[in-house]
């Protein structure tokens, strides 16, 4: 590897670990002062040369973490977060049900299938048998996914279709609560 594999940069350093030796060295401002030299082209043009480093970084980071709203992706989140919390193990330990929420604007139905507490996600047709079946548009599930309505309110205002048996769904409004609760702390993108 030559020039061409560092970039160019003077000291035959790549960027990357020149950011790290920025983020962590504990002296500062003598490390930014050696930055301006080594790097007096980013100066000119007037680029924070720190601040590109660590945005850049923190950006890429944040953007990893989100995901899109209403996608496997988010569901498997969701799995994930009820299979290792404690509160959802005490309270749905006993509960084995088979739920589809579809999202009917966007033709998406994923099966939250709950077995003895333990919860794996599946995309599916809308049509999949299924103990409850829940459907909205994007707008309503987006409503209940930022926390402006809950999802009760959904059900009852006939924003979300609900499809079951209402003595048994009534049984499990609290863990289905601790669901949505885990569901409005995913880092989402709407």
């Amino acid at each position: 590897m030559g020039q061409d594999s560092n970039l160019g940069t003077p000291s035959g350093r790549d960027l990357e670990s020149l950011a790290f030796d920025q983020a962590w060295l504990p002296t500062r401002g003598r490390a930014e002062a050696a930055v301006r030299k080594t790097f007096p082209v980013a100066r000119r043009l007037g680029h924070a040369t720190r601040g590109f480093f660590l945005s850049a970084r923190f950006g890429a980071a944040k953007a990893a973490s989100m995901v899109q709203y209403f996608t496997k992706g988010f569901f498997d989140e969701i799995a994930s977060r009820l299979n290792t919390d404690s509160e959802w193990g005490k309270k749905a330990a006993g509960i084995t049900a088979k739920i589809v929420l579809t999202c009917s604007d966007r033709n998406a139905s994923f099966l939250v299938d709950i077995q003895a507490g333990r919860v794996a996600v599946h995309e599916v047709p809308a049509d999949v048998p299924a103990d409850f079946k829940f459907e909205g548009t994007y707008e309503a599930w987006a409503q209940l996914g930022k926390g402006e309505k809950d999802f009760q309110g959904l059900v009852l205002g006939g924003r979300i279709r609900f499809r079951g048996s209402m003595p048994k769904v009534m049984a499990l409004m609290g863990p289905l609560g601790r669901i949505t609760q885990l569901a409005q702390q995913v880092p989402k993108e709407f």
